[in-house]
């Protein structure tokens, strides 16, 4: 009680509290791929700005725009369940794609204040990184289009916390993926750095997010040693797993014009250069797209279903995701190894 009481009046040691393990687990993946240190603290802030923009929307999501009366994502969602309509779906897919704009605006913003300020960008440097990366809300929008034909045709009658799951899991790791991108994308060099850095920046981000939560049961001892467990643990690993498994498809996507390449030449993807041949449509461009939807699919539905078990105070359904998302993490770390030594990649 009096740790609890000391935390409650010094905000400075909930954050050193809250902060510990987080640096627990950064010294543990950089020994399992090192990245410099200037860009793993840049990350990581990147990682805790991503928190901040979420927060911002929510704090003024009930308030009107234009002709909608409100630009919160969750509420529409759950009036296109409600009521499927062609109308409701096509206002939940104009604001998805007014949600994904505003939020590569807002973080593009915040990023360079981050970038430029501490002298790892010049201005010149981050617009020419802010146009190559200008793609990056296709990949929120058409997880809208996914989730509102869901909602709209009632294929699949789930329960609402598991819709909400999704919507949290899409927000949350396009925001972060947004981060990443902003700060490392001219950084990133091989596969290993774009999982390493989509590590850091979730970690950044678990760190805020957990701060609050820790914040929010100062009053409770034993709802504070619980959740102080179960948060600095299964959730930080959690959000580790997310964005490293979309990390790697990040980076597949990143390295996707030799990738393309080599596979167009064994054959693969004729479909896609038929399209190229009678369209003229960019095959190249194309695929990179299908590996970041790819990632961004993967990404939401384990948070989903991560996020679903704890609604439904299902512990043990959580654990086995954590687990087996932690083992196929490491497992990427040592295929990238493989890569190197055999000049190919393994998909």
């Amino acid at each position: 009680m009096e740790i609890l009481a000391f935390l409650q009046k010094n905000d400075w040691a909930l954050l050193g509290v809250t902060l510990l393990p987080i640096l627990a687990w950064i010294f543990y993946f950089q020994s399992v791929n090192k990245e410099k240190g200037k860009y793993v603290l840049l990350a990581f802030i990147a990682g805790m700005m991503s928190v901040f923009a979420i927060k911002l929307y929510e704090q003024y999501w009930n308030m009107g725009l234009l002709w909608f009366s409100h630009s919160n994502l969750f509420t529409y969602l759950s009036q296109l369940i409600s009521e499927p309509s062609i109308a409701q779906f096509l206002i939940f897919i104009a604001m998805s794609i007014f949600v994904a704009v505003s939020f590569f605006i807002l973080v593009a913003v915040l990023m360079f204040i981050l970038e430029v300020g501490s002298g790892d960008n010049t201005i010149s440097l981050f617009w020419r990184k802010a146009k190559c990366i200008r793609d990056t809300p296709t990949v929120f929008i058409f997880a809208g289009l996914f989730m509102g034909f869901l909602a709209w045709g009632a294929w699949i009658a789930l329960p609402s916390f598991v819709w909400k799951g999704l919507m949290v899991g899409a927000l949350e790791e396009y925001v972060k993926h947004l981060c990443l991108r902003f700060a490392d994308e001219d950084k990133i060099i091989n596969f290993d750095d774009a999982i390493s850095f989509s590590i850091i920046v979730a970690l950044g981000f678990a760190f805020v997010e957990n701060y609050f939560y820790f914040k929010d049961h100062l009053n409770d001892p034993y709802m504070f040693r619980g959740i102080f467990i179960l948060r600095s643990t299964l959730s930080v690993l959690a959000h580790v797993g997310f964005s490293a498994l979309f990390g790697y498809f990040y980076g597949l996507a990143h390295f996707s014009d030799e990738i393309y390449k080599n596979e167009v030449q064994e054959g693969r993807h004729k479909l896609l250069e038929g399209f190229h041949r009678v369209c003229h449509i960019n095959g190249k461009r194309v695929f990179h797209q299908e590996l970041m939807l790819e990632g961004m699919a993967i990404a939401m539905l384990l948070h989903a279903a991560f996020n679903s078990a704890l609604e439904g105070y299902s512990i043990q359904m959580a654990l086995p995701i954590v687990f087996i998302m932690f083992f196929i993490v490491m497992n990427l770390f040592h295929r990238k190894d493989l890569h190197h030594r055999r000049g190919h990649i393994l998909r």
